[in-house]
């Protein structure tokens, strides 16, 4: 099993602060639905490695999240719309921390 962080600077993603900010107080970890993120290093990373998930950019950053990788690799539609390559991998919350 490997550890993977995660890293989301708000201020250019697609996942925006006030998404994860509802996720954070609806969070029942047990229910969570997978997220899924894009990934560089996609040849390393395996379901159930382990994952931190780090907050990046303006305002507070460390540590918001860790959990499970719960899915291996897949291509997909790149989040930017810059038509590049880009892997992704499903992972589920076991804690989220407001940064």
């Amino acid at each position: 099993m490997n550890t993977v962080i995660l890293k989301w600077n708000p201020g250019f993603s697609s996942y925006s602060m006030v998404h994860f900010l509802h996720s954070l107080v609806l969070a029942n970890y047990e229910d969570m639905e997978d997220y899924n993120w894009s990934v560089w290093d996609y040849e390393r990373i395996r379901r159930g490695d382990r994952f931190y998930w780090l907050k990046l950019g303006y305002g507070q950053v460390g540590i918001v999240g860790a959990g499970t990788i719960t899915s291996d690799p897949y291509e997909g539609q790149d989040w930017s719309g810059k038509g590049r390559r880009t892997f992704y991998v499903d992972f589920k919350p076991h804690i989220l921390l407001n940064p």
